[in-house]
Order: C-alpha cells, then structure tokens, then sequence
C-alpha cells in the first residue's frame, strides 16, 4: 500500500529520475575501432621482438651491475611503449595482472599516447607470446581487422626502470 503522505502534495511533480537500458556486456558492447596504421606483421613482429631482447640485455647488463655493487635482485621492470604519431595505442591490452603485469600510466604527448607497464621478472615471456600470435595471424577482412600486436608498437629501451 502506498504511503498516503505522497497524496498530501499533488501539486509536486517528481519527473522520471531513470531511464531503462538494455545490458551489454563490455565484452559483447559496442566496438570501437582502433586508429593504427598499416604494416606488414612480419616485419613489425621481427621489429618488436629485437627490441625485447635488446630490453633483455639491457636489463641483464643493470643485474650485473647491481650485483657487483651488492645491490639485491629487481623484482620486475617498468617498460614504455608508445604509439606512432596520430595513431592509437590499446593500452588496456598491456595490463594482464594474472602475470603480475601492470599498467601503471598513460599519458599523451606530442600526438603519442605512452603506456608505462611493470613486468616482473620473468614475465616479458608474455609479450612474447603476443607478438608471435601478432604475427601469425592471417589477414582478417578488413572491417574486422585484429591487430594486437600493433598496441605494441615500441618498447622504449631507454625508459624502463628497475625495481
């Protein structure tokens, strides 16, 4: 039964407060696409994976170094990718924190986005991985073209940091 006090001011009108919306689910919702540009995976994927292994001495030369100054083990390192000019970066797509994998900053600058990420040790195997499927995939039609290996554009050597 309704409350009667609701009858003592008529002259009050609540308008609709709330509108209906039929559930998407963010997995199924509208896609929106990402600007990237066009490459042949093959090359970018090589590309990619020698910037790793460059990343990889690079952080077995801090190891080394850190150890002969008896400095402890990292535990991970920071990584920057950063898009191309006027180009998207899916940087969602760079936290996966089933690893440990974390995005930790993005920012914008100079019509490039830059996605900080902290990989723990042993874990860049991830990004590995991605690239190889990157580069293994066949060309999709081009309205529902995947590239998941282009959120990956550079790996900045010289912006990651050890913890």
């Amino acid at each position: 039964m309704m409350d009667d006090s609701l009858y003592q001011y008529p002259h009050i009108l609540l308008p609709p407060t709330s509108t209906t919306e039929r559930f998407t689910s963010p997995k199924s919702g509208p896609r929106q696409g990402i600007k990237t540009p066009l490459r042949d995976r093959q090359t970018h994927s090589k590309a990619l994976l020698r910037q790793i292994d460059e990343l990889k001495e690079a952080v077995e030369q801090l190891d080394r170094e850190r150890s002969a100054w008896g400095i402890d083990a990292q535990e991970g390192i920071c990584i920057e990718f950063k898009s191309e000019p006027e180009f998207d970066l899916k940087f969602e797509s760079l936290d996966y924190s089933p690893s440990g994998i974390e995005l930790l900053a993005v920012k914008e600058f100079a019509a490039r986005t830059y996605a900080t990420v902290f990989v723990p040790e042993g874990k860049i195997s991830y990004f590995i991985k991605k690239i190889n499927g990157y580069s293994n995939q066949r060309k999709a039609k081009l309205e529902h073209v995947k590239n998941p290996g282009q959120r990956y554009k550079t790996g900045s050597r010289c912006s990651f940091h050890a913890f």
